[in-house]
Protein backbone atom coordinates (compact mmCIF):
# COMPACT_ATOMS: atom_id res chain seq x y z
CA UNK A 1 0.00 0.00 0.00
CA UNK A 2 1.34 3.21 -1.14
CA UNK A 3 1.02 6.45 0.58
CA UNK A 4 -0.87 7.79 -2.65
CA UNK A 5 -3.79 5.31 -2.13
CA UNK A 6 -3.55 6.15 1.79
CA UNK A 7 -4.03 9.66 0.96
CA UNK A 8 -6.67 8.85 -1.34
CA UNK A 9 -8.74 7.12 1.05
CA UNK A 10 -8.48 10.29 4.10
CA UNK A 11 -9.40 12.43 1.80
CA UNK A 12 -12.73 14.33 1.63
CA UNK A 13 -14.42 17.27 -0.70
CA UNK A 14 -13.57 19.12 2.26
CA UNK A 15 -9.73 18.63 2.49
CA UNK A 16 -8.89 17.70 -0.88
CA UNK A 17 -8.09 21.44 -1.54
CA UNK A 18 -5.63 21.39 1.26
CA UNK A 19 -4.62 18.22 0.64
CA UNK A 20 -3.99 18.96 -3.17
CA UNK A 21 -2.09 22.48 -1.85
CA UNK A 22 0.04 20.72 0.21
CA UNK A 23 1.31 18.01 -2.19
CA UNK A 24 2.19 20.71 -4.98
CA UNK A 25 4.05 22.35 -2.16
CA UNK A 26 5.59 19.56 -0.99
CA UNK A 27 6.75 18.63 -4.34
CA UNK A 28 7.42 22.30 -5.60
CA UNK A 29 9.84 22.06 -2.67
CA UNK A 30 11.38 18.88 -2.95
CA UNK A 31 12.04 19.72 -7.02
CA UNK A 32 13.71 23.31 -6.09
CA UNK A 33 16.06 21.43 -3.28
CA UNK A 34 17.26 18.37 -5.31
CA UNK A 35 18.10 21.20 -7.89
CA UNK A 36 20.27 23.40 -5.95
CA UNK A 37 21.99 20.53 -4.41
CA UNK A 38 22.80 18.98 -7.88
CA UNK A 39 23.64 22.61 -8.67
CA UNK A 40 25.75 23.22 -5.74
CA UNK A 41 27.82 19.65 -5.49
CA UNK A 42 28.59 19.88 -9.34
CA UNK A 43 30.42 23.46 -9.11
CA UNK A 44 31.85 22.39 -5.81
CA UNK A 45 33.50 19.10 -7.44
CA UNK A 46 34.81 21.30 -10.24
CA UNK A 47 36.20 23.62 -7.69
CA UNK A 48 38.12 20.59 -5.80
CA UNK A 49 39.23 19.11 -9.32
CA UNK A 50 40.78 22.29 -10.35
CA UNK A 51 42.04 23.29 -7.24
CA UNK A 52 43.94 19.54 -6.94
CA UNK A 53 45.04 19.80 -10.65
CA UNK A 54 46.49 23.56 -10.00
CA UNK A 55 48.32 22.88 -7.39
CA UNK A 56 50.00 19.77 -8.55
CA UNK A 57 50.35 21.00 -12.08
CA UNK A 58 53.49 22.99 -11.68
CA UNK A 59 55.48 20.16 -9.17
CA UNK A 60 54.51 17.60 -11.99
CA UNK A 61 56.28 18.62 -14.96
CA UNK A 62 59.11 20.03 -16.64
CA UNK A 63 59.85 23.56 -17.36
CA UNK A 64 59.83 22.91 -20.73
CA UNK A 65 55.91 21.91 -20.54
CA UNK A 66 55.35 24.66 -18.00
CA UNK A 67 52.78 27.17 -19.05
CA UNK A 68 52.08 29.68 -16.54
CA UNK A 69 48.73 30.86 -18.27
CA UNK A 70 47.17 27.34 -17.56
CA UNK A 71 47.48 28.88 -13.78
CA UNK A 72 46.37 31.99 -15.11
CA UNK A 73 43.23 30.44 -16.35
CA UNK A 74 42.37 27.93 -14.20
CA UNK A 75 42.23 30.66 -11.18
CA UNK A 76 39.81 32.67 -13.52
CA UNK A 77 37.65 29.90 -13.95
CA UNK A 78 37.81 29.23 -9.91
CA UNK A 79 37.08 32.88 -9.36
CA UNK A 80 33.92 32.08 -11.84
CA UNK A 81 32.47 29.18 -10.43
CA UNK A 82 32.51 30.70 -7.18
CA UNK A 83 31.01 34.00 -8.51
CA UNK A 84 28.27 31.59 -10.38
CA UNK A 85 27.63 29.80 -6.91
CA UNK A 86 27.74 33.16 -4.81
CA UNK A 87 25.25 34.88 -7.21
CA UNK A 88 22.30 32.00 -7.43
CA UNK A 89 22.90 31.20 -3.86
CA UNK A 90 23.18 27.02 -4.41
CA UNK A 91 23.88 26.30 -1.09
CA UNK A 92 21.56 28.38 1.27
CA UNK A 93 18.59 27.46 -1.17
CA UNK A 94 19.16 23.94 -0.90
CA UNK A 95 19.12 24.59 2.95
CA UNK A 96 16.16 26.79 3.23
CA UNK A 97 14.15 24.47 0.75
CA UNK A 98 14.82 21.37 2.11
CA UNK A 99 13.80 22.28 5.53
CA UNK A 100 10.68 23.84 4.50
CA UNK A 101 9.77 20.57 2.63
CA UNK A 102 10.69 18.60 5.32
CA UNK A 103 8.38 20.90 7.68
CA UNK A 104 5.74 20.07 5.39
CA UNK A 105 5.91 16.58 4.88
CA UNK A 106 5.96 16.39 9.06
CA UNK A 107 2.54 18.54 8.66
CA UNK A 108 1.29 16.12 6.62
CA UNK A 109 2.22 12.60 8.51
CA UNK A 110 0.94 14.23 11.51
CA UNK A 111 -2.51 14.99 9.82
CA UNK A 112 -2.74 11.56 8.59
CA UNK A 113 -1.64 9.70 11.62
CA UNK A 114 -4.53 12.18 13.67
CA UNK A 115 -1.62 12.99 16.20
CA UNK A 116 -0.98 16.91 17.65
CA UNK A 117 -2.08 19.55 16.77
CA UNK A 118 -4.75 17.04 14.21
CA UNK A 119 -6.28 14.56 16.71
CA UNK A 120 -9.62 16.79 16.76
CA UNK A 121 -13.03 14.69 16.83
CA UNK A 122 -14.44 17.11 14.10
CA UNK A 123 -12.70 16.73 10.58
CA UNK A 124 -13.32 20.33 9.48
CA UNK A 125 -10.92 21.33 12.60
CA UNK A 126 -8.30 19.33 11.46
CA UNK A 127 -8.50 20.51 7.93
CA UNK A 128 -8.48 24.21 9.16
CA UNK A 129 -5.62 24.04 11.76
CA UNK A 130 -3.42 22.16 8.75
CA UNK A 131 -4.70 24.73 5.80
CA UNK A 132 -3.41 27.39 8.69
CA UNK A 133 0.56 25.74 9.90
CA UNK A 134 0.95 24.85 5.38
CA UNK A 135 0.03 28.44 5.24
CA UNK A 136 2.04 29.71 8.20
CA UNK A 137 5.12 27.80 7.09
CA UNK A 138 4.42 29.46 3.29
CA UNK A 139 4.23 33.12 4.72
CA UNK A 140 7.34 32.17 6.75
CA UNK A 141 8.84 31.05 3.75
CA UNK A 142 7.63 34.24 1.57
CA UNK A 143 9.11 36.79 4.77
CA UNK A 144 12.83 35.14 4.54
CA UNK A 145 12.93 35.99 0.63
CA UNK A 146 11.37 39.24 1.13
CA UNK A 147 14.44 39.85 3.23
CA UNK A 148 16.81 38.01 1.40
CA UNK A 149 15.94 39.81 -1.70
CA UNK A 150 16.71 43.33 0.44
CA UNK A 151 19.83 42.29 1.63
CA UNK A 152 20.63 41.20 -1.48
CA UNK A 153 19.57 44.53 -3.27
CA UNK A 154 21.59 46.35 -0.33
CA UNK A 155 24.86 44.66 -1.11
CA UNK A 156 24.61 45.14 -4.71
CA UNK A 157 23.89 49.13 -3.96
CA UNK A 158 26.53 49.23 -1.55
CA UNK A 159 28.78 47.80 -4.69
CA UNK A 160 27.17 50.01 -6.87
CA UNK A 161 28.40 53.04 -4.79
CA UNK A 162 32.15 51.84 -4.37
CA UNK A 163 32.65 51.49 -8.03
Amino acid sequence: MDINSINSGLQTPSNSIVIQRLENQIDWYDAKASHCQKRYKFFKFIQIGLTIFLSAYPGTYSTILYDPTVIWGGGILLMIIEMIQQVNNYYPLWISYRSTCERLKNHKYLYFGHAEPYNHNEEKKNVATLATNIERIMSKENIDWINETKTNKSKELATDFLK
